[in-house]
């Protein structure tokens, strides 16, 4: 994966190819996407992910099971 074809994730700051799957236009501004659910999240309260300037939510931690 080069630079040029990986973008930030607003949502949860992945790393995301430039073909994901999941992307959408927001103000003339296509922004990508690591999941569905985090597609989501943005479709939900955009303004809360553009105006952050880190991503808001926190990154996973492992779980036992």
């Amino acid at each position: 994966m080069t630079v040029e074809s990986s973008h930030v994730d607003p949502v949860c700051g992945m790393t995301v190819p430039s073909d994901s799957a999941h992307h959408h236009f927001q103000a003339g501004t296509e922004y990508f996407f690591c999941s569905a659910r985090c597609l989501e999240k943005f479709h939900v309260e955009p303004g809360r992910f553009l105006e952050a300037s880190t991503p808001v939510v926190p990154p996973r931690t492992a779980r036992s099971y």
